[in-house]
């Protein structure tokens, strides 16, 4: 059995292997900024953002600097991320990184601040070797440290560690959190800030702290108190740095490397193309955020059509001046309705905007109950805004389709910016709790038929787990209605038990409570609290261990697991 995407696993006994073990089942190794899941991470084009690089790279190498964190911030598709990713990239070549975390909205674990404490520590270990005996002492000591409140977590795994080594005895070393704004939790929001400030208080660390955020009132009020007056420098992403000459960069370059890719086809475009006032007029419409020029350029370069009219295109774009966002909005209108499938493209767009977790195409054919296809034909054409796997790619089938930016989220989200293709979260929550109760209806049925505690099928295996993983999450964010309690009652004390559905009654009950007086609400909260109460003591169902390792095996090229070897693929996984 191949290992080839497993990571850090090590056969000999030693803290290392101790640490990577106690902490693999905690950590979103996905956020950090060398994953394999953010491959390819948007970063700063050569030769742009010079300034501002120069600023934070001077601040993150100079041995004593009495500003302990820098705070970047600025609109959606400023460019926030990709400074934040080169800047850990830098430092991680130059052994200054400590660690990195990059939140995003909608990623199971990079979407809360539960993994962010354990993710920092476990990096710090292997960034600086002398904290992997205290910091795994803390786990030898308290196992369930990771259940504790983030300030805790920080205390212990981070602050404590630290304390006995002197700022002397380490070169500064740079902490990168990306992404604040996107923590969904708005009071983890708040806890992480004040971890930041609990941990810039203690002047013997030698932790730094670069943070990215969107300027969020919560988040400027935190920074707005006085303990962060003498620590923190903020830095706008504004036109003191010059955005529309490094985007003219940007573009020159992308438009070369299109044409180069494209020769074959664009004989019949000038030979200087595009012009100067083109590049020009592509500027003006950013408004200084990377996103439209990085939109235009993905939209430009598609491989079934001529460049150059494709950029005609979107020249003749009328130009609105109602917003901030207003030339963003029409290039992704503009985008969308080139798509003919308006009501499938609607009903995709709507669940990946909700969706806990990316998912592939068949399985979102599965779950919205479409035709095997439906959904590429439906995104066909939007590689510009969504990350499609290209029909060649290996494993195309099981590639989950991914939204490129959060500003698609934004307008999406956003009925006066939206129109027709507005996403009404609720809605759409709502019909991806249906399906999922639809999932565990019948895979009850056909266990109950075929006599098996439930059949493993490598074709339904994800969109199943899905559902068993994810349903009282989306229950949870559905508005209460008739309909779903009535969803709620035809669920067997069968298919609880065999699909550990117990486990995910909290949220249940939290929904149910929310219910008022829905008919028949008090008798499910008393029959959901029994089976929350008797789950607690229960091992995870066979069932369930197998289909998660199928899900582990297949992302990964392995073989049909064995349901002893779905518990230790599940074991030493990080996407538990």
């Amino acid at each position: 059995m191949s290992f080839q995407n497993s990571h850090h696993f090590v056969i000999q006994n030693s803290t290392f292997n101790d640490i990577a073990g106690d902490f693999n089942q905690v950590i979103a190794e996905s956020a950090f900024h060398n994953s394999s899941e953010r491959h390819p991470p948007p970063k700063c084009h050569p030769d742009t953002r010079n300034l501002i690089l120069d600023i934070i790279r001077d601040w993150a190498t100079h041995p004593i600097a009495d500003i302990s964190a820098l705070w970047l911030y600025g609109p959606a598709g400023a460019g926030k991320t990709a400074i934040a990713q080169t800047v850990s990239e830098e430092l991680a070549d130059q052994n200054r990184l400590a660690a990195s975390f990059f939140f995003s909205r909608g990623k199971e674990r990079r979407s809360s601040c539960r993994h962010l404490i354990p993710s920092l520590a476990f990096q710090l270990a292997l960034s600086m070797p002398k904290l992997r005996t205290p910091i795994q002492n803390v786990v030898d000591v308290d196992p369930s440290i990771f259940d504790k409140p983030l300030r805790l977590q920080t205390q212990k795994l981070l602050i404590e560690p630290c304390q006995d080594m002197m700022r002397r005895e380490f070169q500064p070393m740079v902490v990168v959190i990306d992404g604040i704004d996107e923590c969904e939790d708005i009071t983890g929001q708040q806890e992480l800030l004040l971890v930041v400030k609990d941990t810039l208080c203690r002047k013997d660390l030698p932790i730094r702290f670069l943070l990215a955020s969107r300027p969020e009132p919560g988040i400027r009020r935190i920074f707005d108190q006085p303990a962060f007056t003498n620590v923190l420098r903020r830095i706008v992403l504004d036109e003191a740095f010059h955005p529309n000459s490094d985007i003219a960069i940007f573009l020159r370059s992308g438009f070369l490397t299109i044409r180069q890719k494209h020769q074959d086809t664009m004989t019949s475009a000038p030979l200087i193309w595009p012009s100067q006032t083109v590049i020009d007029h592509i500027v003006q419409k950013s408004s200084g955020q990377f996103i439209y020029a990085s939109t235009v350029l993905k939209y430009v370069d598609d491989e079934y059509s001529r460049p150059h009219q494709r950029l005609e295109a979107i020249l003749q774009i009328p130009s609105p001046c109602t917003t901030a966002f207003a030339d963003l909005d029409q290039l992704y209108l503009q985008i969308l309705s080139a798509n003919p499938h308006t009501d499938v493209l609607l009903q995709v767009l709507g669940t990946i905007v909700v969706l806990r977790e990316p998912l592939c195409s068949y399985d979102l054919d599965m779950l919205l109950s479409l035709e095997e296809g439906d959904t590429l034909l439906a995104v066909k054409g939007l590689h510009s805004v969504l990350d499609v796997p290209h029909h060649d790619a290996p494993n195309m089938k099981w590639t989950p389709i991914k939204v490129l930016h959060a500003s698609l989220f934004d307008f999406l989200r956003d009925k006066s910016r939206s129109g027709i293709y507005y996403v009404d979260v609720d809605k759409f929550h709502t019909a991806l709790t249906f399906s999922c109760f639809l999932w565990l209806k019948e895979r009850h049925e056909n266990s109950q038929r075929d006599g098996t505690a439930s059949p493993i099928n490598s074709e339904s295996a994800l969109h199943f787990l899905y559902a068993i993983e994810n349903w009282d999450y989306h229950l949870s964010h559905s508005p209460p209605s008739h309909e779903l309690m009535e969803q709620l009652k035809r669920l067997y004390i069968k298919e609880v038990t065999t699909f550990g559905l117990g486990k995910s009654s909290g949220n249940v009950l939290k929904w149910l409570e929310t219910a008022g007086n829905q008919p028949g609400s008090q008798d499910l909260l008393t029959e959901w609290a029994s089976y929350y109460t008797a789950s607690q003591s229960k091992p995870e169902p066979n069932s369930i261990i197998q289909l998660r390792s199928e899900r582990i095996c297949q992302s990964a090229g392995f073989l049909q697991p064995t349901v002893e070897e779905g518990r230790r693929f599940v074991r030493m996984s990080l996407f538990h």
